[in-house]
């Protein structure tokens, strides 16, 4: 059980507020999680990371590694950049960056670390930056809100300070903007704090209920939820299934709602499935449908050769290149043929991919 209440995370309190199995279910499979390659994951702790380090001025080159071993990118430096565009409107206020936060009055034991939070007299703000693609909606964000609730138990603020929660994504499109913001009140989110801390105690309970949804995306045991299984092999029937062939718009509009939340579930089935497959290949097994094949870096000059490229090009076909230049933008200068000697495209990691009816076809066929 106390292993369980570590898993009871602010980050995580979307998905553990609708399923209660979903905190036993990460606390099951912790060491699964931790073993998965999340590229998008890593690179968000590296760009967090970034923020952290330009915001007590200590500064980085684009290309330096960070902690986890990700290249800082200058999208990285940009993404910073708008985080701190939204810090600077409240220039004459003290923020507080990654500091970690007692959040017991949601359930004991719970902590979290806000991005970002400052507070001027009657206006709390609470910020996170994502650097993920999936988009993140600000309004009744659940991780803002507990980490608002705990900051205003911390500063005894009364019911009626505004309330400003922030996300700030650059990497998700939305009509509503990269810097999106939910304004409330301390007295409305203690209402919520009621919600929050009814389902924190159903996630503690010995034997908690399991429940589908988006959320089932990013649980570590989904293959293991019995819940789960049975839905998207309902899902899977339905999509086998005859519909009707005039459908009323009103029809129409009730089945595409159901079929989102099916392909939502569905992709979850298959992030899971693709883990396990994946690490069967990685240790020396094989399956009948897929196997490892190797993926291409990005194409990049070979070391010491684009000046070479450069110079070659005002000489011999009397085009001005400026540098930095990339083979992908040479090639619209000069021809591909010469860009193809002086570039290289890396092999880099191994990927698992689907086995087609040609490659068995290869496999069989005469080699010179």
């Amino acid at each position: 059980m106390q292993l369980r209440a570590q898993f009871l995370r602010p980050s995580g309190a979307a998905a553990w507020v609708r399923c209660a199995l979903y905190v036993a279910m990460c606390a099951a499979h912790s060491a699964e999680s931790d073993e998965q390659d999340n590229e998008v994951r890593e690179d968000g702790t590296a760009c967090h990371w970034l923020a952290s380090e330009l915001f007590e001025g200590r500064f980085h080159a684009v290309g330096s590694l960070s902690p986890n071993n990700r290249y800082i990118t200058q999208e990285m430096f940009d993404a910073c950049d708008l985080y701190f565009d939204v810090m600077k409107e409240w220039p004459d206020v003290e923020h507080y960056a990654e500091i970690s936060m007692d959040c017991g009055i949601v359930y004991p034991g719970i902590t979290g670390t806000p991005d970002m939070w400052a507070y001027r007299p009657g206006h709390l703000r609470v910020m996170d930056l994502k650097y993920g693609f999936g988009f993140v909606e600000v309004f009744h964000n659940l991780q803002l809100t507990i980490y608002a609730i705990a900051i205003a138990q911390k500063l005894r603020l009364p019911a009626d300070t505004k309330v400003e929660l922030i996300i700030v994504q650059p990497r998700a499109w939305s009509a509503e903007g990269d810097v999106r913001r939910w304004f409330t009140t301390v007295g409305f989110l203690c209402e919520v704090l009621v919600e929050l801390q009814a389902a924190a105690r159903r996630a503690m309970e010995p034997n908690p209920v399991g429940n589908v949804g988006s959320w089932c995306i990013d649980c570590p045991g989904r293959l293991d939820c019995e819940t789960f299984l049975r839905t998207t092999g309902n899902l899977i029937d339905f999509g086998h299934s005859t519909h009707r062939v005039n459908p009323t718009p009103e029809q129409a509009a009730s089945e595409l709602k159901y079929v989102e939340s099916a392909l939502a579930l569905l992709e979850a089935r298959k992030e899971a499935l693709h883990t396990v497959v994946e690490h069967h290949h990685r240790n020396g097994g094989t399956t009948r449908h897929y196997r490892m094949a190797p993926t291409s870096g990005r194409e990049s000059w070979k070391p010491g050769q684009e000046l070479a490229v450069i110079e070659m090009a005002r000489q011999f076909f009397n085009v001005n290149i400026a540098k930095p230049i990339t083979p992908k933008q040479a090639r619209l200068k000069i021809p591909s043929r010469i860009v193809d000697a002086f570039a290289d495209k890396p092999k880099t990691a191994m990927k698992l991919v689907p086995i087609g009816p040609h490659d068995v076809a290869k496999a069989f066929s005469p080699k010179e």
